[in-house]
C-alpha cells in the first residue's frame, strides 16, 4: 500500500470517528433535553440510559460531565421535579374524581361499620349462646343422673311392690278360700257320696252357680251308678269345670 492511499485511509477512519463522536454528542444533549422536559431526574445514570450510551462515555466528555452535574445540582437545590403545569378543566376534573371518591369511600366505610358492629353483635350472641350451651349441658348431665337414680329406686320399688302383693295375694286367697261358705245343700250331697273338700273343689264350687255344682253333683251320682269311677273328687273337680251333666238332663235339654 502506498503512502498516499495509507493517508487517505487514516483521514477516512478519523472522520467517520468524529462524525459518530459528534452524533453520540447530539443524541446525549438531547436526551438531556428530554428529561428536562418531562421533570425526570437527570443522573448519570438517567442520561446514559435515555441516550443509549455508558456512563463511562458521558464522563469521558467534560461538557457533558459539567452540564449533568450542574443540572443534578440544581434538582437538588430546587428540592423537587419540573412538573408539567395543568389546566383548570383537568384540575376541575380531578378534583370532582376525587370528591366522587371520597363519597364512595365514605358510603362503604358506612356498611363496613354496620357490617361490623352486626358482627360484633353476632359474636356476642353467639358467645351467650354457647354459655347457655353449657349450663343446660351441666344441668341435663346432673338431671340424667338424677333421672338413673330415680329409676334405680323406682325399679326397686316395683319389685319391693310385687314381692308384698304376692304375699298379700297369696294371703287373701288362701284366708278367701278357706273362709268360703260351701251351701248347705252341696254339703249334704258331698257327705252322702263321702267326698271331702279341698281347695280346688271349694274353688270350683265357690265360683260356679249352685245349679251347675248340683248337676255336676247328679252326674257323678249317674256315674258312680253306672261306671267304675275310681276318684269321686276328681271326677266332680272335671264335671264341674266342664259342665258334665247326667244323660237323661242332657237329651231333656
Amino acid at each position: 500500500m502506498s503512502k498516499h492511499n495509507r493517508e487517505e485511509r487514516i483521514a477516512r477512519l478519523y472522520a467517520a470517528s468524529e462524525q459518530k463522536r459528534q452524533d453520540t454528542l447530539t443524541a446525549t444533549q438531547k436526551a438531556i433535553c428530554r428529561l428536562q422536559k418531562e421533570g425526570k431526574s437527570i443522573t448519570f445514570k438517567s442520561v446514559a440510559r435515555e441516550a443509549g450510551v455508558s456512563t463511562s462515555y458521558l464522563y469521558k466528555y467534560s461538557e457533558l460531565k459539567e452540564k449533568i452535574s450542574k443540572l443534578r445540582e440544581e434538582q437538588k437545590h430546587i428540592g423537587r421535579l419540573t412538573i408539567p403545569v395543568m389546566s383548570d378543566d383537568s384540575k376541575n376534573r380531578i378534583v370532582e374524581h376525587l370528591k366522587r371518591r371520597i363519597k364512595d369511600l365514605e358510603q362503604e366505610v358506612i356498611q363496613l361499620r354496620r357490617a361490623n358492629e352486626s358482627l360484633a353483635g353476632r359474636a356476642f350472641e353467639l358467645e351467650e349462646n354457647e354459655n347457655a350451651v353449657n349450663r343446660f349441658r351441666k344441668q341435663n348431665e346432673k338431671l340424667s343422673s338424677e333421672v338413673e337414680r330415680l329409676a334405680e329406686q323406682n325399679t326397686e320399688l316395683k319389685n319391693k311392690l310385687a314381692r308384698q302383693t304376692l304375699k298379700s295375694t297369696n294371703k287373701v286367697t288362701s284366708i278367701k278360700h278357706k273362709g268360703v261358705s260351701i251351701p248347705e245343700s252341696v254339703k249334704v250331697e258331698l257327705k252322702k257320696l263321702d267326698i271331702k273338700i279341698n281347695s280346688t273343689l271349694r274353688k270350683l264350687i265357690h265360683e260356679n252357680p249352685l245349679e251347675i255344682v248340683l248337676e255336676s253333683i247328679d252326674a257323678l251320682k249317674y256315674a258312680l251308678n253306672n261306671n267304675s269311677v275310681t276318684n269321686p273328687s276328681g271326677f266332680l273337680v272335671k264335671a264341674i269345670k266342664y259342665r258334665w251333666r247326667e244323660p237323661e238332663k242332657t237329651s231333656q235339654g
